[in-house]
């Protein structure tokens, strides 16, 4: 049986989250305006925010933030 920490770690390794994200129903669009080559910014609906960093191994979704 795998550590499920392990399996996480080589599960974020392996996956690229701007493709899940525009992959994903409905998609998230990214934002070129507030992107940047080391950060991408993803809009899904009012307030809905997941910025990308890290190569595209790390995803954050912005809560609680009003949307600008």
């Amino acid at each position: 049986m795998k550590d499920p920490q392990r399996e996480v770690e080589e599960l974020r390794a392996a996956v690229n989250c701007a493709t899940v994200l525009e992959k994903a129903t409905p998609p998230w669009l990214l934002d070129r305006k507030e992107s940047s080559e080391r950060c991408l910014k993803y809009r899904r609906g009012a307030g809905e925010i997941v910025i990308v960093t890290h190569g595209a191994a790390a995803c954050l979704q912005s809560l609680g933030q009003k949307d600008r």
